[in-house]
């Protein structure tokens, strides 16, 4: 199934768990019902404003649709789950981060930083997420001084997330194998 056939299965699912018909959500976009036809069997490929109007309509999350599940999915439960996830990230060929550790000295603080060089040519994603960061920080920062509600905060996170959806990551070949 293609990437188009997905989201118009996730379509056509979210329509029904609403028991709206195709002729419904067709009045409610404003599109024909051949429109919304070719949206759920993945013969028009959506832009990001059409998805975002289809997901209003039918209350789930732009990226829902596109197929990357809410943060509410994702489970981290341990510190293992976190130490998993570097280990997945430092497979991926479009990104590479370096680890700036601190040790303790006379003052006794010690950190740890992951640092993404938004410069480097190499990675190709290492840009897209130091403005990310840089974005989340300012959302974070928000969201805790009272700025945005929690309700803002979790809209843009969805937005985000739909937003990138598509920037894919492979696995780093496995020439390093013996």
């Amino acid at each position: 199934m293609c990437k188009s056939q997905e989201i118009g299965a996730r379509i056509k699912e979210s329509r029904k768990l609403l028991k709206l018909s195709q002729t419904d959500l067709a009045d409610a976009l404003n599109k024909s019902l051949r429109t919304v036809q070719k949206y759920e069997s993945g013969e028009i490929e959506l832009n990001i404003a059409t998805i975002n109007d289809i997901a209003k309509v039918l209350k789930t999350s732009p990226a829902y649709l596109l197929g990357y599940y809410s943060t509410s999915n994702i489970e981290v439960t341990c510190v293992a789950d976190l130490i998993n996830f570097l280990f997945q990230l430092d497979d991926k060929q479009e990104v590479h981060f370096d680890l700036d550790i601190k040790k303790p000295k006379k003052d006794g603080k010690w950190s740890c930083s992951i640092v993404f060089d938004g410069q480097d040519k190499e990675h190709k994603h290492n840009s897209s997420i130091c403005l990310i960061l840089e974005d989340y920080e300012n959302h974070r920062d928000l969201l805790e001084t009272d700025w945005i509600s929690k309700k803002s905060y979790t809209e843009w996170q969805e937005k985000k997330l739909a937003h990138y959806s598509d920037s894919l990551l492979t696995d780093k070949s496995d020439n390093h194998d013996e």
